[in-house]
């Protein structure tokens, strides 16, 4: 499996060591799934389940390091004795360090995405605002029909439909709804909105992360 390591693939013309060096740059969905496709590789190979406590961790660490800066050749180069405990060191800082990075994009895609929620909340609260000055009018008129106590309690309908006719009443329900906001109003509905991004990535991520 280590050497395997050092060989290109046949469909992508790179090597699998090459593959695990890659790391994600951006909390963008596909570099998400890149990320944790990459896990599962290390995990399938049981390298979470390796114990090197009997190597001294700074000497774990520095043969980490030489296999991840080196060139293909260089560690191909090196004896057995050599190279292999480089690439074992390698593969469980790769695993170390790409679980890390699964949990660090996974933080900025939440708050990419309530960041999102919480910008276009504002943008509809100030697109609503005329329409809420509106709405705020024509019920004005129909509370102070109510309130007025000159007009008899049977002609308060006849009333108000005079003051505010009954099809620019209907309307105005229909629209006030679209301006009815949940409780509390942070945003939580617009950030439901990105269900389907985050869909693509979290079963995923649960899955494959403890």
């Amino acid at each position: 499996m280590l050497d395997g390591l050092l060989h290109p693939d046949t469909t992508t013309g790179r090597t699998p060591r090459s593959w695990l060096r890659q790391e994600a740059v951006s909390p963008a969905t596909s570099h998400i799934i890149a990320t944790l496709t990459t896990i599962v590789f290390l995990q399938d190979a049981d390298v979470d389940q390796w114990d090197l406590t009997c190597l001294n961790p700074h000497r774990a660490k520095w043969l980490a390091q030489i296999g991840w800066r080196s060139t293909n050749q260089y560690v191909q180069r090196l004896a057995p004795e050599r190279r292999d405990p480089l690439l074992v060191a390698f593969l469980q800082q790769a695993w170390l360090h790409h679980t890390d990075v699964a949990g660090e994009l996974f933080d900025q895609c939440l708050w990419g995405c309530q960041r999102e929620a919480t910008h276009e909340l504002e943008a509809f609260r100030k697109a609503m605002a005329r329409s809420t000055h509106e709405q705020l009018t024509r019920f004005r008129e129909l509370g102070q029909v109510l309130l007025e106590d000159d007009i008899e309690d049977s002609d308060v309908r006849a009333v108000s439909f005079e003051r505010v006719p009954k099809k620019v009443l209907q309307a105005a329900i229909d629209e006030t709804q679209g301006l009815i906001r949940p409780r509390p109003d942070d945003a939580i509905d617009f950030l439901g909105k990105r269900y389907s991004d985050l869909r693509q990535f979290v079963p995923l991520w649960l899955q494959t992360l403890t």
